[in-house]
């Protein structure tokens, strides 16, 4: 028997089904049953039957629910630990495997205001070179896993966020600097067109929600030279913070592409203030890897020069 039949043979565990792997990493990753049959095409109760294998195989429950997920238990963790990185690996070098032209779909994954700004870039390239793919857009919310399992996982091609993802597999390209201005609705009884320190005391104020370094970075600046804010009113959606400004007195902070195309439509003036915000920064977010599939390549290059074009 050659060395290479007996070092298969030595590594086989015995009863061992291999694709109880890629139930185990996408459950865990997802902290969901019903996330991880999606992903996979399977149903709910094959993803418990896989599940219930691993957890006799291990003596461990594994994962224990609350709520609406999966708690990972310390066995879990270990596992995941042990396995991630070769597993991984085993996704890359196949994935070089396949021919560039079999793939038919880029995933691509955004916030709805990124989304806004980078989707029409992307199908406007995209059709003009004929390229022959489907792009399919998911919505990147708040409560959205972790985007680094996202891109390990080969669930999303490109990513398109304000918070780059620093790993040495991955790269991040700046694709649009946003400037970001102070409005309030048209009809604001006090103010005119200036947002004076007074008024950051005594207003209210719309408040963000980001975990991206420079929105946090402007909103600590502004805590420094004014204090505190009286903020009543939190979002993690621009759009949703359009209406309610404009049918209210707050004052929010808003990209000013976002004001510029819909400011009018909103009843939205824009505010002068002392206090310059921080630029925005929309990252193009992928694996290496995936770069080196010639149609997410044409794509990401196309989108890099759609924005430097002025599109």
């Amino acid at each position: 028997m050659s060395d290479n039949k007996k070092n298969i043979e030595n590594q086989l565990i015995h009863g061992f089904d291999l694709n109880l792997l890629e139930v185990f990493e996408l459950v865990y990753v997802y902290e969901s049953v019903r996330e991880a049959s999606l992903r996979l095409g399977r149903s709910s109760s094959a993803i418990s039957q896989s599940l219930n294998k691993l957890r006799e195989m291990f003596s461990d429950p594994l994962f224990v629910r609350s709520g609406t997920r999966l708690i990972k238990t310390a066995t879990a963790v270990n596992i995941h630990s042990a396995i991630n990185e070769n597993y991984l690996g085993l996704l890359n070098n196949l994935q070089e495997l396949v021919s560039n032209n079999v793939r038919n779909s880029v995933n691509v994954f955004c916030s709805p205001y990124c989304g806004v700004r980078v989707l029409p870039v992307i199908m406007n390239y995209v059709t003009q070179e004929n390229i022959e793919c489907n792009i399919i857009h998911q919505t990147l919310e708040l409560d959205e896993v972790n985007l680094d399992d996202q891109l390990s996982l080969r669930q999303v091609d490109l990513i398109f966020d304000i918070n780059p993802i620093f790993r040495t597999d991955i790269v991040n390209t700046p694709v649009s600097l946003e400037p970001i201005i102070w409005v309030c609705s048209k009809n604001h009884p006090r103010i005119k067109d200036t947002l004076t320190p007074e008024m950051m005391r005594n207003e209210k104020f719309v408040n963000f929600n980001s975990q991206g370094m420079s929105v946090k970075q402007g909103q600590e600046e502004i805590k420094d030279k004014y204090g505190q804010r009286n903020i009543i009113f939190s979002s993690a959606s621009v759009f949703a913070t359009v209406a309610v400004v404009e049918q209210s007195e707050l004052i929010s902070p808003m990209p000013a592409w976002l004001f510029n195309k819909y400011g009018s439509s909103y009843m939205l003036k824009q505010l002068k203030s002392e206090l310059p915000l921080p630029d925005l920064h929309i990252y193009m977010i992928s694996r290496k890897s995936t770069l080196r599939n010639d149609v997410v390549r044409r794509i990401s290059e196309g989108v890099v020069a759609g924005f430097q074009s002025g599109m």
